[in-house]
């Protein structure tokens, strides 16, 4: 079941057209006082109306392939300098770092167009870093130094992000006006368990000090990490010991106004995920999209993820099928071993060979799901967020056993309740119109105390039925037609309507209780499933009677028209033969002058195409018949909708 959708070049207009971009702050850190806020680096959001909030990696792809990126960065550079106004007025003189395509660097005119940006605002230059990445030493070098020193001359201050990545030369770097290196959060994650990760810190820190560039260490979640990187020399630090990307009111509160709630005591609800994937891509992106619900720790082969396994034990396992030592279901297997039973973490497959051997494989070593590469980001997303929430219910179990009792007991409800939609989808085999099929969805509605509606939608014809009032009022008809094609679950106050190709349910009184309002949405979609099935049936069977009684028809009238035929050449045949017969002796023929007039006559009878069916009319009726089946059935055979409302899930159905 596809739980999201992805986003179009038409969500990205809307974005910007109706101010759905947003800037999220994380706060940089001083290791040498770690209550003084050196500056935040700003991050952007689009907060879609379907999909929820979502990060970078979800949209930016769209927007550079629609030549979008400068409109997007002179958006964020303006949110920038207004909310650095802000700040400064309340006594915040911050240091704001926002990453910049290199795609704009080839732009002659964008240092220009920055500083008019944050002009009118009034933010010095020197308060704005440009983050520049790259992918290799072409890229960065020589295509835009001419770029990054008309900008340093502009006044901006440069860093360079995802230090320890990629190599690069060295020498060349040192040329770059660049004031401060950021060393990349995979680095200090490994920090704790990968001795040569503590080696490329040590060579970032030598570097900096070499050519008088700030360093900042980037991803620190634990105290002892700041500890060890203050230390050895590293200046500035940034993670989520210290916060989370948040937004300006939220980082104004929690980080300006209140830096004694700083510290692991706020960040102990992540739950610890392990990634063991030899692809840093993919890594990268899983560590931004889901660094919000997981302390991440990533593992390139079976080796490494057994050495942090010895001294390490985590919430989730996000596992590649196919490893540069091994196979993933075997490093599952080994991962396993130091858990007891009961605590084996939930593990999920990543692969590019998405096939039914795969798949099979990985539900028999236990997995909660398989996810093909390239994934839905939105959809990873999501899943990763349910089973977040399934996690932190399964560690309260184990300290309240009250908890646990109601647990179990929420489970067998639920298990009821798949039951009884099991005996709705039997009784709905024996329901052969819209009427029992609604009929069957009420009796399943009232011991739930839930009132519905249901549409069902057949070409331009619609038939709908109100649980309470037998027929739909006009309302309830238009937000039928108004969210039919909103994607599979749309949620308004305590309303909730379900989607898909000729079947709608609406329910009209949700319950307040969040986990009963989970519970509802997944059990309506499962409903919806059956429903449209069955209906589809439906729709089959009556385009089979049409057709088949239109055949019948055709049929008889074929008949009908061959033994008319019949009858009418036996009348002719008898008619000429006597009257012929009653001549010859008046004509004084010969006999073979007798027969050639009577073979004359037989032909004349046999050719009697007045009174047949013109064989094109039969050929063309059935033509059209065909026609018809043909077309009817394929649109019955259509796929329903995608399905977009994925965040509103139960947690212990299809968890990932």
């Amino acid at each position: 079941m596809t739980l999201t959708r992805e986003l179009t070049e038409d969500d990205i207009c809307h974005a910007f057209d109706k101010g759905q971009f947003s800037t999220f702050y994380q706060p940089q850190i001083s290791l040498a006082n770690q209550g003084q806020v050196v500056g935040a680096e700003a991050f952007v959001r689009l907060n879609h109306p379907e999909l929820g909030l979502l990060i970078p990696a979800a949209f930016l792809p769209l927007v550079t392939q629609m030549n979008l990126m400068m409109e997007l960065t002179q958006f964020v550079v303006s949110r920038v300098a207004y909310d650095w106004k802000a700040w400064n007025a309340l006594g915040f003189n911050l240091r704001i770092s926002i990453n910049i395509d290199l795609s704009l660097f080839r732009d002659k005119s964008l240092g220009r167009t920055l500083s008019d940006i944050v002009k009118t605002p009034g933010m010095p230059k020197n308060r704005l870093t440009l983050e520049i990445s790259q992918n290799n030493d072409c890229e960065l070098i020589p295509l835009i130094y001419e770029q990054i020193t008309r900008l340093r001359m502009k006044g901006f201050r440069l860093s360079l992000d995802d230090f320890g990545t990629t190599s690069f030369d060295l020498d060349k770097l040192s040329e770059l006006p660049i004031e401060e290196i950021k060393i990349h959060r995979e680095i200090i994650s490994d920090l704790s368990h990968v001795k040569f990760a503590q080696q490329q810190v040590r060579d970032a820190l030598d570097f900096g000090a070499r050519f008088g560039m700030r360093i900042t260490a980037v991803g620190i979640e634990q105290e002892e990490i700041a500890e060890w990187l203050h230390k050895q020399g590293c200046e500035n630090g940034q993670g989520y010991l210290y916060g989370k990307a948040m937004s300006f009111s939220d980082f104004t509160q929690e980080i300006l106004h209140n830096k004694a709630q700083w510290g692991l005591k706020k960040n102990s609800s992540r739950l610890r995920l392990l990634l063991v994937d030899d692809d840093r891509e993919y890594a990268t992106l899983l560590r931004e999209a889901l660094g919000d619900l997981y302390e991440i720790f990533v593992a390139n082969s079976i080796h490494d993820a057994q050495l942090f396994n010895q001294e390490n034990s985590v919430d989730l396992m996000i596992i590649e099928f196919d490893l540069p030592d091994g196979s993933g279901i075997d490093c599952f297997k080994l991962l396993q071993e130091r858990y007891p039973a009961n605590e084996i973490p939930n593990v999920a497959f990543l692969s590019k060979e998405d096939t039914p051997n795969n798949r099979v494989a990985a539900y028999e070593a236990g997995a909660i799901d398989f996810i093909g590469k390239p994934f839905s980001l939105t959809e990873v997303v999501a899943k990763a967020g349910r089973i977040a929430r399934y996690a932190h219910k399964r560690k309260s179990l184990s300290d309240d056993a009250k908890q646990f009792k109601a647990t179990a007991h929420q489970t067998m409800k639920e298990v009821a309740n798949y039951g009884d939609i099991l005996h709705l989808f039997k009784r709905m085999l024996h329901s052969d119109d819209e009427k029992a099929l609604a009929n069957e969805l009420f009796q399943y509605m009232r011991p739930r105390d839930l009132e519905s509606a249901i549409q069902f939608r057949s070409g331009k014809t619609l038939c709908s039925f109100d649980q309470t009032h037998t027929v739909c009022s006009p309302i309830e008809m238009n937000i039928f037609d108004l969210f039919k094609d909103k994607g599979r679950l749309h949620e308004f106050e305590d309303k909730i309507i379900t989607n898909d190709k000729h079947v709608s349910i609406l329910i009209k009184n949700l319950p307040d209780d969040e986990t009963e309002k989970g519970l509802i949405r997944d059990h309506i979609a499962v409903v919806i499933e059956g429903m449209e099935t069955k209906y589809k049936s439906i729709l089959r069977n009556r385009i089979l009677h049409r057709v088949f009684n239109q055949i019948q028809e055709l049929t008889s009238e074929l008949s009908k028209a061959i033994e008319k035929d019949h009858a009418t050449k036996d009348e002719i045949f008898e008619k000429y033969t006597l009257e012929l017969k009653m001549s010859f002796h008046v004509l004084d023929l010969s006999e073979d002058q007798e027969k050639h007039i009577t073979d004359i006559v037989d032909g004349m009878i046999k050719s009697k195409e007045e009174n047949e069916m013109d064989s094109s009319i039969v050929i063309e009726r059935l033509e059209n018949i065909i026609s018809l089946l043909t077309v009817e059935l394929n649109d019955l055979t259509d796929e329903a909708p995608s399905e977009t409302e994925d965040n509103t899930t139960n947690d212990l159905v299809e968890l990932f």
